[in-house]
């Protein structure tokens, strides 16, 4: 992913490929060393959708599940400090936990559209549109529609090991 400004590009999010004759566990799977490929992506697709479906829940749990222990999250931060700090990082399944827990408490996610979407036997590329409420303010939450690209790559045992994304 390459972010960009008025100027240029800004930057570059590199995640490597490392392949291993280890056999994911996907669905589907059926013989010979390629076979599986199918099986995964399917996994993989349903993987990017319970985690959407969990953040519109605001399911912690579930979100937790779905999480690489050592995952690592860099995106563009919509919290109330992206101003100081536009990126938000974690290194970690707590500290993403964390960073959603944060997200979460700012808004509340009405909807998530995914607008693009690839999905491959190691990852899950979306360009998602979420529709949020703005949580803190006097009366009706003011409503924020955040587009993002997002790049999630999925382990073999199917769990996501992070989110780099710009939006």
């Amino acid at each position: 992913l390459f972010p960009k400004a008025p100027d240029g590009i800004r930057g570059e999010i590199l995640w490597e490929r490392y392949v291993t004759s280890e056999a994911p566990s996907g669905l589907l799977q059926l013989e010979g060393a390629a076979a599986h490929v199918p099986g995964v992506k399917v996994r993989n697709l349903d993987v990017h959708e319970q985690f959407l479906g969990a953040l519109v829940r605001g399911d912690r749990e579930r979100i937790a599940a779905l999480l690489d222990d050592n995952c690592i999250w860099a995106v563009r931060s919509y919290l109330p400090d992206a101003a100081a700090k536009p990126m938000a990082t974690a290194q970690g399944a707590r500290e993403a936990l964390s960073l959603i827990d944060r997200w979460l408490a700012a808004y509340t996610l009405e909807r998530v559209s995914v607008l693009n979407r690839l999905v491959t036997e190691w990852y899950v590329f979306a360009e998602e549109l979420l529709v949020v409420g703005v949580k803190g303010g006097r009366g009706r939450p003011r409503r924020r529609q955040y587009r993002k690209a997002s790049f999630y790559p999925i382990s073999p045992a199917g769990r996501i090991q992070g989110e780099l994304g710009y939006g």
